[in-house]
């Protein structure tokens, strides 16, 4: 159902794993090369500063955070990831099914895990134009997953969910 160009781009990015990588995969991964080295040679430990590489110089998230702020700042990046994605499952496994907050909970998994994955061959969490979006719904996570003990035992009442409660269109007896 694809038009072809679809195909082309899914076949050219699948040959990553059979060897027939893309140019611009073979550019990415040359960079790394270049890059790496230089950084566990010359400062390791606290990497070389945040915007010590030009934007766009270097495609993977995980490198350029390693470049920028060496082996500490990687191991509490790694660890903030890890706590969000503990975070994450805890929450959607503790909500009930068919409610809202679990949908966004679970759009947010999904949205989390492809943003870890796309970080290998981009700049996810540095660019604008994804970072924004992921910052924005991280914080509505966390406000979701902070405050859920206010909110959960309301759905251990039996019966349909409400999500306005006094509204007269809801409540007859308001009128």
């Amino acid at each position: 159902l694809a038009p072809e160009s679809i195909w082309t781009r899914i076949t050219s990015i699948s040959g990553v794993a059979y060897g027939t990588e893309p140019s611009s995969w073979a550019s990415r991964v040359d960079a790394w090369q270049l890059h790496l080295p230089k950084m566990i040679g010359e400062s390791p430990l606290l990497g070389f500063g945040i915007a010590s590489l030009p934007l766009g110089e270097l495609d993977n998230e995980y490198v350029r955070v390693l470049m920028d702020t060496g082996l500490m700042g990687f191991a509490v990046f790694i660890w903030i990831l890890v706590r969000l994605g503990r975070a994450t499952d805890r929450l959607y496994q503790a909500l009930p099914p068919l409610t809202i907050e679990k949908g966004f909970a679970a759009g947010y998994w999904l949205a989390f895990w492809t943003f870890l994955v796309h970080a290998v061959g981009s700049t996810s969490f540095t660019a604008i134009r994804t970072m924004e979006s992921f910052m924005v719904l991280t914080g509505l996570f966390a406000a979701l997953h902070h405050r859920r003990a206010e909110w959960l035992p309301e759905y251990s009442r039996e019966g349909s969910t409400v999500l306005i409660s006094d509204a007269a269109v809801l409540n007859p007896r308001v009128l």
